[in-house]
């Protein structure tokens, strides 16, 4: 289904980073790049369709080594149109270092549809298999990593669930009040907001399906 495609950019998501000081571009650069600044933690989203909560993103960072593992689980499900039922399942894992992706492996379920997509660094290049189909994207690779703005500073970042090296325009406002942060994420045919709180935490996410309205992420616990 066309509508579900649409709101891939979203589900297919990159992840949750505490951070301990506040949300100025140099911060956000030490807090992306430097390991030691990560705590293992678990940061817990409700997902909300308009008003209506459809389900729930989980993300999981960890330190392994020098790198650093980023697994997330999502599952939602809602009603298009009133009537049919749409039901989305998605889990995720990569393997980050130096600001980079090293490889990931994500698995999908669209109303019974599965996807498999998997990708590794290998030298200069970045390989992505897709349903029998190998992309390769040349330099540093970055996805959706929501968790850490100054990674998300690409004219591409990956979608982890397509394979899909997406171009895309990101532009970070500092709220004069030192209260928050907010970061949007423009995309070819829609645009993804999110908002930090005063402590450089992620704590939500926002924007429009084609269909359906606004969808947003709201952080259960901090």
């Amino acid at each position: 289904m066309k509508s579900m495609r649409n709101w891939c950019h979203c589900m297919a998501l990159t992840y949750g980073l505490i951070g301990s000081t506040f949300v100025d571009s140099e911060s956000f650069e030490k807090l992306a790049l430097n390991i030691d600044n990560i705590e293992d933690k678990t940061f817990y989203f409700d997902v909300f369709l308009g008003s209506r909560n459809i389900g729930f993103h989980n993300f999981h960072l960890k330190k392994v080594g020098g790198q650093i593992q980023v697994i997330s689980d999502a599952n939602m499900t809602f009603k298009a149109f009133l009537f049919k039922e749409i039901s989305y399942e998605h889990k995720a894992e990569e393997l980050w270092e130096n600001g980079c992706l090293q490889r990931f492996s994500s698995a999908t379920n669209r109303n019974s549809k599965s996807i498999v997509v998997n990708g590794t660094r290998v030298g200069d290049q970045f390989v992505v298999d897709y349903e029998n189909e190998e992309m390769r994207y040349e330099g540093c690779v970055r996805s959706f990593a929501y968790w850490a703005p100054t990674l998300l500073q690409s004219d591409n970042l990956l979608n982890v669930e397509t394979g899909k090296n997406i171009p895309v325009v990101v532009s970070i406002d500092n709220d004069s009040s030192g209260v928050s942060q907010s970061t949007t994420i423009e995309l070819p045919k829609s645009s993804i907001s999110l908002k930090y709180d005063s402590d450089g935490r992620w704590i939500e996410l926002e924007t429009r399906l084609k269909l359906f309205g606004k969808l947003s992420y709201k952080r259960t616990t901090i």
